[in-house]
């Protein structure tokens, strides 16, 4: 009791902590942790007078009353006592008959128990929680037996009082859910006095189910029927048990009952199990909700047919992707659709349904080692005997392409004629004239190969695609879908396969605007602009504001919210390249320059450049126009060489030492010249 205390002592602690009043006045409350679960177990005594006491008993309750409330019905009772495990309430007058609900601190348990107030009109009982338009159904208690006149029962969804039948008794009366009565609460007022009615959520009122046809008009014993239409399954306000659901096949004097599976069943789609020793032939198909037999305009025909046997499978072992053959009888009219095949757990693609054949293939993703087939047709499992035992073997598989030495992006590597790639893996094997190996479509040359790497040349007819590989006992091609290969030539522009966010519009990092919406921090690229404040990092211009598409250039700038000064200001982004000549371009957009500007390349990845020393700290670089006019562009280009494959870094730098100067770049091009 001590450690419930404390935890609802804590709880109102932190609720003192963290209330907070909104802009409306209103009380907001934010409160951690998880509160205790309040169970009741009994509410002794059941019936009473106004003022009588009763007792409740759980766990969790607490010990502030006040933080407790106790509902007879609709109706507030006073809490007499709180304690952790047992709370004592009064009746108060003008409650009547109705069922106990208990909360604390917000949580909140509807229970079952009726407590029967004496004295004046109570209602205990009603004979069903659901009924259709015209049903009866009739409300049992106390003190019931005054005359009609002195009656309100009003449904849901109604203004006019329901239909009585007969007169009232002391301790009943009878009404009938009227014609446009909807699903929730009952409110009954006697002589004034509103009567509680006890119901948890409150009363549903069911519509006609109707049924439109069959979902297919044949099936094979131990299959599935499936019966479409309105209102089959419909949702209870209040938790009762119902009547099972029945489909029904009629064949002369015979009935036979299809087991309906509650989990597949909705309020639109009956599904149901025919029998497995069910015989062939024609019936008649009924069907029975939970509350009513459906009728139909015309008979439901439906055609058991002789259950398909399997009478061999082409092979019990195979490779992922290999295509696996039933042979089978009774399987005329089937499609692929209404096939279903199980490898373990997994399910295996149906390639075709064809005279007497299935063909599917083994899933790609199953482990090697044995597993067990299964086969639906129509929803009937149909027995494969031994076949059923089926043993996956090894399958090559291909889990990367070595691409670091290659010029490259996370989808794109560029090769030349006669380079080599590597392919890693596992169960490739040994033997060399087992495997082709394709790269876009064009056989290559293995010039090594163990069960976990093939190493093979770039033939010189390659284009662009991907790599695969074709086993001499395995049906389907092996295929590396992590990336495709493209040929790489001198003077092609790799632009887009090396660099990132190297056009405009130059695309934002973020969504954090300054200047009214004129400046954002660019993605992919570093910038060291010199400032200190939140102009820090900031490098896209956008034109016009506040368009976060519209980065029309990337810029070094001094003044107007920048430093009025800047030394060695920089943007620049790392890239890995290879061996090879190349040209770094870029389109100067608009310059005023009062220092030193330059396009450069730098050896490393962090382009540890100066402007006072771009000789010597740079690898390449190009001075930029001292005096570009807004509108024009105007084209620079410095070329270096790469002699290993490492990263290295490409951008610009920028002494400006007045205010008001600045350096505009709208789009660079990296161009490969070829071998060095």
């Amino acid at each position: 009791m001590k450690k419930i205390l404390n935890s609802y002592l804590i709880t109102l602690f932190c609720f003192l902590l963290l209330s907070a009043c909104s802009k409306d006045d209103e009380t907001v409350v934010v409160l951690n942790g998880e509160d205790p679960v309040v169970t009741v177990e009994n509410v002794t005594p059941l019936v009473g007078y106004v003022g009588a006491e009763f007792t409740i008993t759980g766990t969790e309750f607490g010990m502030m009353k006040d933080a407790v409330e106790i509902r007879v019905g609709d109706n507030p009772v006073e809490v007499v006592s709180c304690e952790d495990n047992s709370i004592v309430a009064k009746i108060v007058e003008g409650t009547t008959s109705g069922k106990v609900s208990v909360d604390v601190f917000g949580q909140t348990v509807n229970t079952d128990f009726v407590f029967d107030v004496l004295g004046q009109p109570g209602i205990t009982g009603i004979s069903s929680v659901y009924g259709f338009s015209g049903d009866e159904i009739v409300f049992t208690g106390h003190d019931l037996g005054i005359s009609k006149s002195a009656y309100k029962v009003l449904f849901t969804g109604t203004e006019e009082s329901a239909e009585f039948v007969g007169n009232t008794e002391n301790e009943k009366f009878t009404v009938k859910v009227p014609e446009n009565a909807q699903s929730g609460k009952i409110n009954v007022e006697i002589s004034g006095i509103q009567v509680n009615v006890p119901l948890t959520n409150g009363f549903t009122v069911l519509k006609h189910a109707t049924v439109s046809g069959l979902v297919a008009g044949e099936g094979y014993p131990g299959g599935v029927i499936s019966v479409k239409g309105s209102e089959l399954k419909p949702a209870l306000l209040e938790d009762v048990e119902v009547q099972p659901m029945k489909v029904l096949l009629v064949q002369g004097d015979k009935t036979i009952s299809a087991e309906v599976d509650g989990t597949q069943t909705t309020n639109e789609l009956v599904v149901a199990k025919l029998p497995e020793d069910i015989q062939p032939g024609d019936y008649v198909v009924t069907v029975s909700t939970s509350f009513e037999e459906v009728a139909t305009d015309a008979p439901l025909a439906f055609k058991v047919k002789e259950k398909p046997v399997v009478t061999s499978l082409s092979a019990n072992s195979a490779h992922n992707g290999d295509e696996l053959i039933f042979s089978c009888e009774h399987i005329d009219g089937v499609t692929a659709e209404n096939v279903e095949v199980l490898f373990g757990e997994t399910k295996a693609e149906v390639i075709s349904v064809a005279g007497n054949q299935i063909t599917v293939k083994v899933p790609s993703q199953l482990e090697a080692g044995n597993c067990t087939i299964t086969l639906k047709i129509n929803g009937a499992d149909i027995a494969l005997g031994s076949s059923a035992e089926f043993t996956v073997l090894p399958t090559p598989k291909i889990t990367a392409v070595d691409v670091q030495n290659f010029l490259h992006n996370e989808t794109m590597a560029l090769v030349k004629t006669e380079d080599e790639l590597v392919i890693t893996g596992e169960n490739f094997g040994t033997e060399k004239a087992d495997v082709i190996v394709q790269i876009g479509g064009k056989t290559a040359i293995i010039s090594s190969i163990t069960n976990s790497e093939i190493k093979f040349t770039v033939p010189q007819e390659f284009s662009e695609g991907k790599i695969s590989m074709t086993f001499a006992d395995i049906d389907v091609p092996i295929e590396y879908t992590g990336m495709n290969f493209k040929s790489l030539s001198p003077n092609d522009d790799i632009s887009e396969y090396v660099l990132k966010n190297y056009k405009a519009p130059f695309v934002p990092d973020g969504d954090d605007m300054q200047r009214g919406g004129e400046w954002m921090k660019p993605l992919d690229w570093v910038v060291e602009n010199g400032a200190t404040d939140v102009m820090a990092g900031f490098a896209v211009q956008l034109t016009p504001k506040g368009d976060k598409t519209a980065g029309k250039v990337l810029a070094l700038q001094t003044d107007w919210g920048f430093p009025k000064k800047m030394t060695d200001g920089k943007v620049y982004q790392k890239v890995a390249l290879v061996p090879g000549r190349y040209k770094l371009s870029g389109a100067v957009t608009q310059t005023v320059i009062s220092g030193n500007a330059y396009l450069a390349v730098a050896g490393g990845g962090d382009f540890a450049v100066t402007t006072n020393a771009i000789g010597s700290t740079a690898l390449a670089s190009v001075a930029i126009p001292v005096n570009v006019a807004q509108d024009s562009s105007q084209s620079i280009d410095v070329e270096f060489n790469v002699t290993e494959a490492k990263d290295y870094s490409i951008g610009f730098v920028a002494t400006l030492n007045a205010a008001q100067k600045y350096v505009k770049f709208q789009n660079f091009t990296l161009t490969y010249l070829g071998e060095e």
